[in-house]
């Protein structure tokens, strides 16, 4: 298992499609995120659908701010 950096996060090397990429990094040019947070706030979303993932969080899903972090 990968160890959290200091800001409580885990590198990760994720490969894209160069479309996909294309596509990720437009979505997050809108939503005034970097590519990786607008990933990790689409992974998030997808996963607060599913109950085992609170679950697996220890509670109820956390809500994110105003601004998407």
């Amino acid at each position: 298992m990968a160890r959290a950096a200091k800001t409580g996060t885990v590198p990760f090397l994720l490969r894209l499609p160069p479309d996909l990429y294309a596509a990720l990094r437009e979505k997050a040019e809108a939503e005034t995120r970097s590519i990786n947070g607008e990933i990790v706030h689409l992974l998030r979303q997808w996963c607060m659908k599913d109950p085992s993932y609170a679950a697996h969080r220890g509670g109820a899903p956390q809500q994110e701010d105003a601004a998407g972090s």
